[in-house]
């Protein structure tokens, strides 16, 4: 009867991250996010202000409270999609 050959990997403590680790990664995770979400704030209030129509700036800062998380979380679905 043939055997089949198992690989086992043993997790140890030096393999996991720290507290501080983590904290470090989630910090480098927020700063392209609030870059992003920022950067798209003054990116449509420039528009706004060189065009002089104000509307995409308007719609962007009058979004409620849902849907601004709806817009966090596509992004951050994104950014975790292609970085992670």
């Amino acid at each position: 009867m043939p055997t089949m050959n198992q690989n086992t990997f043993e997790i140890t403590e030096d393999l996991l991250a720290t507290k501080g680790q983590r904290l470090l990664h989630h910090i480098i995770d927020l700063v392209p996010q609030y870059a992003f979400m920022y950067g798209l704030s003054y990116g449509l209030f420039y528009l706004g202000e060189f065009t002089g129509n104000y509307t995409l700036n308007d719609i962007w800062n009058g979004m409620s409270e849902i849907e601004d998380y709806i817009v966090s979380y596509i992004f951050m679905f994104i950014y975790y999609f292609f970085m992670e």
